[in-house]
């Protein structure tokens, strides 16, 4: 049994205080001093008023502040609510009134609430604190143990918000670990950022097993090779966008080997063309293992071979069912492509606002995508579970994508509908570099692939789509691209 989430910290410095925790460019810090820092930041919470059921937003980059916040909080019996560091003033102020954040924690605000500053804490870890009001009060409402609030990552539109409990991350932790085999040598290099639910459970899987994780604040390929080059990890969590950037940036002939160290190359958050795959392989001879899963299931599957597949996400980790249903509801044979459904004990119960619901079936959530699993129970991810009406035909927009992931090295390619002279039709969004994509080699493409009902209108190629932190592509902001808006 690995410590729970508030333990993880407390738990490594009793039974091995001297072991490495966190690794920064600065030095290295053991669990005992990072658990006496951790014990600083709780005192001083509890002093003003944070305890069970009290929300508090963490706006930080990867970094050790982040860690010692995160698990003062927890210590303090506080709810982290991790927020994107570079949020601007709407933003933040809608996701501090969506979470009811009465404190804010961060490093650095790129604009200032009209809450007022809390000197007292002002100096520990490093950390800026806000808060509204006093910051006192009775605590926000949260049932089941909360431990995180998270946002999801608003790719498909508005971010919504999910109440996660202590059980819950640690199961999703737990079958992780498991199933890649992770133990006290652990060396987790850590580019994905924290605040998202992708990048934590690598930092909370390798606190579980007493490992150490070097955290950066960017993705800077020069400066992730170089940490490597010191760190020697064994464990990196990256995005598609993270690994294209790998295979095309300069690399000095004596860094090829820089990640020679890696047992665990887990890739998520989007589709990993087979053109970005090959190009990192080709360059530095390490797998990279894609990893499913969403911010409401949290990982679901990975394929740990080295013989990749593009659209093939792998087997479920232990402790997790992976099925396919049809429209009706019915689980569907292998082969057959259907909604995806996860069932797990890490699953998250619902969303915080009243009006989003989960879409369940038999216990499975469903996060969108469509997919089939194949004969030997691998999941192969075709797109998100969208069916267009074209001129009274139905059109699946997995296929249409599919047909132009086959013929081009495509990084990105989404298909959504528009109105051309009032009429619905297609538009391919697709991100690509434009001396090997043009919209009338798309098009003849689909032409040759497809029925002519389900070839797109309009074809938009885009060297860079709008992007999360994470890598993630904003689905929510592609309208404005096929508009011509950007």
């Amino acid at each position: 049994m690995l410590p729970g989430p508030r333990d993880l910290i407390r738990h490594w410095a009793q039974a091995d205080a001297e072991r490495p925790a966190v690794v920064t460019v600065a030095g290295t810090l053991g669990y005992a001093e990072l658990a006496d820092r951790v014990a600083a930041v709780a005192a001083r919470l509890r002093g003003l008023g944070v305890g069970p059921g009290v929300r508090v937003g963490l706006a930080f980059p990867n970094s050790l502040d982040y860690l010692i916040w995160l698990f003062g909080l927890f210590e303090a019996g506080g709810v982290a609510v991790p927020l994107d560091p570079r949020m601007g003033a709407p933003e933040l102020a809608t996701a501090a009134a969506t979470a009811s954040l009465r404190f804010i924690a961060a490093t650095a605000l790129p604009v200032t609430l009209p809450w007022p500053p809390m000197p007292a804490v002002s100096a520990v870890a490093g950390g800026l604190w806000q808060c509204r009001g006093d910051g006192r009060g009775s605590p926000s409402e949260t049932t089941g143990n909360v431990l995180v609030q998270q946002f999801t990552s608003g790719s498909g539109g508005r971010p919504k918000h999910i109440q996660r409990t202590e059980a819950q991350i640690r199961e999703d932790y737990r079958h992780f670990s498991a199933g890649l085999g992770l133990d006290g040598g652990t060396r987790f290099l850590a580019p994905s950022p924290f605040y998202h639910a992708y990048g934590a459970l690598g930092m909370y899987a390798t606190l579980a097993v007493g490992g150490a994780i070097f955290p950066l604040p960017r993705f800077i390929p020069a400066e992730l090779m170089a940490a490597a080059k010191r760190f020697q990890p064994t464990l990196t969590m990256v995005t598609p966008t993270m690994i294209d950037m790998l295979g095309k940036c300069f690399l000095p002939p004596q860094d090829r080997g820089v990640f020679a160290s890696l047992r665990h190359c887990i890739c998520s958050t989007g589709h990993l063309s087979q053109a970005a795959h090959d190009a990192f392989r080709g360059r530095f001879d390490v797998p990279v293992h894609e990893q499913y899963g969403s911010t409401e299931t949290l990982s679901a599957t990975v394929n740990l071979g080295d013989d990749f597949d593009e659209g093939c996400v792998g087997r479920p980790y232990p402790g997790v069912e992976v099925a396919i249903f049809d429209s009706q509801g019915a689980m569907s044979a292998p082969l057959v492509v259907g909604s995806v459904g996860i069932r797990s004990s890490s699953v998250c119960v619902g969303y915080a606002e009243a009006d989003h619901a989960l879409a369940t079936v038999d216990g499975y959530v469903l996060p969108g995508d469509k997919g089939f699993l194949d004969e030997t129970g691998r999941l192969h991810i075709l797109g998100r579970d969208d069916v267009y009406n074209v001129g009274g035909y139905k059109v699946d927009r997995s296929e249409v994508e599919l047909a132009i992931r086959r013929a081009f090295p495509v990084t990105y390619v989404a298909v959504l509908p528009f109105e051309r002279a009032g009429q619905p039709a297609l538009c391919a969004v697709v991100e690509a570099s434009s001396q090997q994509v043009t919209p009338e080699s798309v098009m003849a493409a689909c032409r040759a692939q497809l029925l002519a009902y389900k070839v797109p209108a309009r074809v938009v190629v885009k060297s860079s789509l709008p992007r999360e932190a994470n890598g993630k592509v904003r689905v929510g902001d592609l309208a404005s691209v096929v508009l011509g808006k950007e």
